[in-house]
């Protein structure tokens, strides 16, 4: 027998160990990575076919729902106001895949008598999370994911009854409100069903959300009144405490505050909110005072106090929302990525407020790719992006994000925007075209077609051409005159800007410098009484007297 010598046994003893050793090591690592890519990779709940009705057990007895067809009704909205997935592969909205479980979050609490099976919790909370960020078809599915799981579980079938409600952007439709009608009646079912503490709470959220969907103008006045009786069963509930806010904010949506101060004078707190804005506020605070990083509290803070003087308390929460849009929310809630930056713009953070803007739209265009995702206002986001770059004075990416809103906003409305970034940096050649091919544009508005009047009046004036000026100011004018304050009171308030920036132009065009630094001036003052709206409509630095000077329509003042 061939035996090993002894001086060559303890090396090779070693070696051995060392690759027994560096094996097990390679072994745990690839075991640790799978296990890392099965936590981050995307669930997909296996439902059927969505083109296919999807039946639970749990709806026998109020007649089974086609989920499918429910969820095109939220799906044809959506792309109707633009915010439909832009690919071939999910054109088809009846075929288009359900959304698969992409939030890092905490599994929800059940609101059930039993724990939740599986992952259900995981979609409860998502459906949440998507709710409270306004992206309906998401909530839809991921609630209609846990009701098949959970078929008895009260708060997904609420869940996809709210996510055929009516948001502070969007009223739902009479078919989204049938929809509405018949999963609260599912929820009021399960909600009959419960036994423990938390079944009053559970039946007074069933009920409100029933009158929600009533056909009647009272409605929203009584889903409000609903809330606030399960606000004071709840207690301190983070979720019941939000979803109250918003019943509250939808009795008044965009006009939570008397009107008097407008978007650079800002509304004056307590005193210039509405009782049921003062409702709301409270609600929001006691539910970050329960949860911190709660997303449709930080939502509803956020817009609450943005036209405020008091819009530097919500600072904390546009960071906070941004670290949880980009960590819990995994990126996936666009909306919520794009929120913080109506805080940004108003407290010098005009980097920060595009940042969010250029995220959120990489965000919406990534989900869209891989999962057929629908955004939120994307349109809204990219005219963001375009007044904050202006803000820092980036003409070529505040020109770059305008562009971006083609085939998401109305075309002269675009238009007028490209059409005053151009005029703020001085780029009269570019401001005439883009307003030119505004006013080519079919169904202008008065004060769309006023606005661009204006550019051309301020674009005559950077040559000196008095009459060019006067021409165009009279049409600014005129156009003016057809828009009518009961009709739309913000577009009555710019024009009078517009007319008093018109005047400037005029003077400027025939030399007198004084006259038309008082007439920014006086159209600065008019700017200030215009009702609040983000972003600003209104991108001309009429306040800044060295402007005219850098532009070449005047000297400085």
């Amino acid at each position: 027998t061939t035996q090993t010598p002894v001086a060559f046994r303890r090396p090779l003893a070693t070696l051995i160990s060392v690759l027994l050793l560096m094996a097990a090591a390679v072994t745990v690592y690839h075991i640790a990575v799978a296990a890392k890519s099965a936590r981050q990779a995307p669930v997909v709940l296996a439902l059927p076919n969505p083109a296919q009705p999807l039946q639970t057990t749990g709806e026998a007895a109020t007649g089974d729902e086609d989920k499918a067809a429910a969820r095109s009704v939220l799906a044809r909205q959506a792309t109707q106001n633009g915010d439909g997935p832009h690919h071939e592969r999910c054109a088809d909205i009846d075929t288009q895949p359900w959304t698969p479980l992409r939030l890092r979050l905490e599994p929800a609490e059940p609101w059930c008598e039993d724990s939740l099976p599986g992952d259900s919790a995981l979609w409860l909370a998502q459906g949440l999370a998507y709710l409270g960020g306004y992206h309906s078809i998401a909530a839809y599915d991921s609630f209609a994911a846990c009701t098949y799981l959970a078929p008895t579980c009260f708060l997904c079938h609420l869940g996809e009854a709210l996510a055929f409600g009516s948001t502070i952007n969007d009223a739902s439709t009479p078919a989204m409100r049938v929809l509405g009608q018949r999963a609260a009646a599912r929820a009021k079912q399960a909600a009959a069903a419960m036994t423990d503490s938390r079944a009053r709470t559970a039946v007074l959220l069933a009920d409100a959300a029933v009158a929600r969907f009533q056909e009647t103008s009272e409605r929203d006045n009584a889903y409000a009144e609903l809330m606030d009786h399960a606000v004071a069963e709840a207690g301190e509930s983070a979720d019941v405490l939000s979803l109250a806010a918003e019943a509250h904010m939808l009795l008044t949506p965009w006009r939570f505050y008397q009107h008097g101060n407008g978007s650079y004078a800002p509304y004056r707190l307590p005193d210039a909110a509405k009782p049921s804005t003062r409702r709301a506020l409270e609600y929001v605070e006691r539910a970050l005072s329960s949860n911190a990083e709660h997303p449709m509290a930080l939502h509803l803070h956020i817009h609450l106090l943005e036209p405020t003087n008091a819009v530097s308390r919500a600072e904390r929460s546009a960071d906070a929302l941004a670290h949880v849009a980009r960590t819990a929310l995994n990126g996936a809630v666009d909306h919520l990525t794009h929120m913080p930056s109506h805080i940004y713009l108003h407290i010098n953070r005009a980097a920060d407020a595009a940042r969010a803007n250029e995220v959120a739209l990489a965000d919406a265009a990534q989900g869209s790719l891989m999962h057929c995702a629908y955004g939120y206002k994307l349109s809204h986001d990219a005219h963001f992006a375009a007044v904050a770059h202006a803000w820092i004075g980036n003409w070529e990416l505040a020109r770059d994000y305008a562009e971006k809103a083609v085939g998401q906003e109305k075309p002269h409305t675009r238009g007028c925007l490209r059409a005053s970034l151009a005029a703020r940096f001085g780029h009269w050649e570019i401001a005439e075209m883009a307003a030119s091919q505004s006013e080519a544009e079919a169904h202008q508005g008065p004060y769309d077609a006023a606005a661009c009047a204006l550019i051309r009046a301020l674009s005559a004036s950077s040559r000196r051409d008095a009459d060019g000026a006067r021409v165009a100011s009279r049409q600014a004018l005129s156009f003016c005159s057809r828009v009518h304050a009961r009709m739309n009171d913000r577009a009555a308030s710019l024009c009078d800007a517009i007319r008093r920036a018109a005047e400037a132009a005029v003077a400027f065009s025939t030399g007198d410098s004084a006259g038309g630094h008082q007439a920014l001036a006086n159209a600065h003052d008019a700017v200030t009484q215009v009702r609040y709206i983000e972003p600003p409509l209104w991108v001309l630095p009429t306040d800044d007297p060295s402007w005219p000077k850098r532009v070449g329509i005047g000297e400085i003042n």
